[in-house]
């Protein structure tokens, strides 16, 4: 399905090694035990490019950013642009793909879909939309990174922007929910379970406090 927006391709970008000098090894292996795959860091760096994008564009526009391997739903086109205008600059909002969110501060967007807070954030990137605001936030604090880019966007701690999200999404993912760059490392040990447990505490305080905007 095509939504008839205006498109601007961002070419993917191919990593061989884990050596690129926006990349933090040291700080990823001392904060989970283990780099990010190569595909992971040129994924993370294909965002970057679009956020580079959109970061240029007037403080008005919204960009809807979708992964190449995505397809829309019938709901996609209305519930988009409803969503569009409500979004405030430092928010995004994210259409997941791996399975139903639980969101509260609902709206109804029309046509079964609504837009609030997630209880959790997820492990998908396959569509979300900012505004140029959003897009130099993330730029800003990204300028070196050790987490993969959906990690990155579901920790608003990292970036500063409130997520909420469109439930049920709008789109689907064709690979089933799954990425493309394959099956993720979850390392075990005492400094990735400390690690996890303070993000714990921290996605509880975020989550708090983005119901009380």
């Amino acid at each position: 399905m095509e939504l008839g927006f205006k498109t601007i391709h961002i070419p993917a970008v191919f990593v061989t090694s884990t050596s690129h000098n926006s990349y933090d090894s040291k700080g990823r292996i001392a904060r989970r035990g283990n780099d990010l795959k190569a595909g992971e860091i040129g994924c993370f760096l294909a965002h970057k490019k679009a956020w580079e994008h959109i970061a240029n564009q007037d403080n008005e526009s919204v960009a809807l950013i979708v992964e190449d391997d995505i397809c829309f739903k019938e709901s996609a086109l209305s519930a988009f642009l409803a969503a569009a205008k409500l979004l405030k600059p430092y928010e995004f909002i994210r259409a997941y793909s791996d399975y139903q969110r639980r969101i509260l501060k609902v709206i109804d967007l029309g046509n079964g879909v609504q837009m609030g807070v997630p209880i959790g954030p997820g492990n998908t990137t396959v569509a979300y939309m900012l505004r140029a605001a959003g897009a130099r936030q993330l730029m800003q604090n990204s300028l070196t990174f050790n987490r993969p880019v959906d990690d990155y966007l579901g920790h608003a701690w990292l970036h500063g922007l409130r997520e909420l999200a469109l439930v049920p999404s709008p789109c689907i993912h064709d690979h089933g929910g799954q990425s493309v760059i394959g099956q993720r490392i979850k390392p075990s040990g005492f400094k990735p379970f400390i690690c996890r447990l303070v993000e714990s505490v921290l996605k509880r305080y975020i989550f708090i406090k983005s119901l009380i905007k």
